[in-house]
C-alpha cells in the first residue's frame, strides 16, 4: 500500500536501509530491501572530519563499522578504508562505508524513496544540516520527485533545514513524547512525526492527524505489533524485518 491521506510515501520503511538482514546503511543493504519489495529506505547521515556526509548510525566505530574512535575524528579517506560489512558476517567482508551522495544516486536510479535522518556527531548539528541542505538542493533541482523526507532528533538540525532548504519535507523524531511535542512539530513546520512505537496511542495519532501530520513509528519488527499500530491509524512503519512486515503493511 502506498501512502495515506497524511503520508505521501510508501508505508513500509527499511530501517537503516537493510534492518537486521544485511549490513546497515550499505548499498548491499539497499539492494536487499528492494528485492523484498520495500520502496522506501531510512538512512543515517553523519559528517566526517573533512565535511563529507557518509552513512553511519553510530558516532563511535566498532559495532557496525570496523575500527575505533569517532567518525567525526576521521577523514573520508580514512573512513573509506574501513569495512562496513564484516561485523555483520564474513560473507559481507569488504563492504565499504557508503557516501550519502552515492546513496541518493542509487535511490534516484532505482526509484526508491528516502528518509534521510540527520545523525550529527556531538556538536555538529548545524554543520551537518548545512552540508545536507546543500547536497539535497543540488540533487533535487527543478521538479525531481519524490523529495527525500528529512528527519532528526536534533531540533537545531531541523531548524537549519527549515531555514536553508524549506521545500524539503521534515519529520521530527521522538524517543519519548514530551508534553510540548505538538508545539515543537508546529514550530518546525513538519509533515510527519516519528515516535518510538511504544509512545503511540490512538489519541496521539488523532492529534497528529488533526494537525495534518503523518505518523511513522519506529522500530517495529513483529507482525502482531505492526497490525495493532496500523489499527490505531499509524501511517507508516519503520522496520528491521521487511521480510516479516511486508505482507502486513503492504498487503
Amino acid at each position: 500500500m502506498f501512502g495515506t491521506r497524511y503520508w505521501s510515501y510508501p508505508r513500509l520503511v527499511a530501517h537503516r536501509a537493510s534492518g537486521t538482514l544485511a549490513p546497515e546503511n550499505t548499498l548491499r543493504g539497499f539492494a536487499l530491501a528492494e528485492s523484498l519489495g520495500c520502496r522506501m529506505v531510512e538512512v543515517d547521515a553523519m559528517l566526517t572530519r573533512d565535511g563529507v556526509l557518509i552513512l553511519s548510525h553510530d558516532e563511535q566505530l566498532g559495532r557496525a563499522i570496523e575500527g575505533e574512535g569517532c567518525v567525526g575524528d576521521r577523514t573520508y579517506l580514512e573512513m573509506s578504508r574501513l569495512d562496513a560489512g564484516v561485523r555483520f558476517g564474513p560473507d559481507y567482508r569488504g563492504e565499504r562505508v557508503c557516501r550519502l551522495d552515492r546513496a541518493i544516486e542509487w535511490s534516484i536510479e532505482h526509484d526508491i524513496a528516502m528518509n534521510i535522518e540527520i545523525k550529527p556527531c556531538t556538536g555538529e548539528d548545524v554543520r551537518t544540516a548545512r552540508e545536507l541542505a546543500a547536497m539535497v538542493t543540488r540533487y533535487y533541482d527543478g521538479d525531481r520527485a519524490p523529495l527525500p523526507l528529512i528527519s532528526s532528533f536534533s531540533l537545531e538540525s531541523l531548524r537549519q533545514m527549515q531555514m536553508l532548504a524549506p521545500r524539503f519535507p521534515r519529520g521530527i523524531l521522538f524517543e519519548r513524547l514530551p508534553d510540548d511535542w505538538e508545539q515543537l512539530a508546529r514550530s518546525l513546520d513538519v509533515v510527519a512525526v516519528h515516535p518510538n512505537y511504544r509512545e503511540i496511542t490512538p489519541d496521539m495519532v488523532l492529534r497528529a492527524h488533526a494537525n495534518g501530520w503523518g505518523v511513522m513509528c519506529y522500530t517495529v519488527d513483529d507482525a502482531k505489533t505492526a497490525s495493532k499500530l496500523l489499527a490505531m491509524g499509524v501511517d507508516a512503519v519503520c522496520t528491521n524485518r521487511m521480510d516479516l512486515l511486508q505482507p502486513i503493511v503492504v498487503g
